[in-house]
């Protein structure tokens, strides 16, 4: 998995050929901390195929106010470096993945 700040963010995700998941995090987020295996688990099934990031968001304020994140955790979904689709909340591998299109 990548870390994503404010600094990179374009480069990882805006250039990417492949279709990418940002996983938005914080340190006090329990349910960050759940679905941190299941990320983990697209990141190693779908190598080459799917992009995954995780980005915190205490540490990259204006990337989070740029796509105005409320809740924590919030995946991103992006394709051709356009947002496609987003998801706030913990879920499935499944869920996750059919969200952004990618099942």
């Amino acid at each position: 998995m990548i870390t994503l700040s404010d600094a990179n963010f374009e480069a990882e995700v805006g250039s990417s050929s492949l279709p990418v998941i940002v996983d938005v995090w914080g340190e006090n987020c329990g349910s960050c901390r759940v679905m941190e295996p299941v990320l983990k688990q697209i990141s190693d099934e779908r190598e080459g195929q799917i992009k995954v990031c995780k980005m915190n968001l205490y540490d990259s304020p204006q990337t989070g106010l740029r796509f105005n994140i409320r809740a924590l955790p919030t995946f991103l979904f992006f394709k051709g470096g356009e947002l496609v689709a987003r998801h706030s909340g913990s879920m499935s591998k499944d869920g996750l993945l059919r969200i952004g299109g990618l099942l």
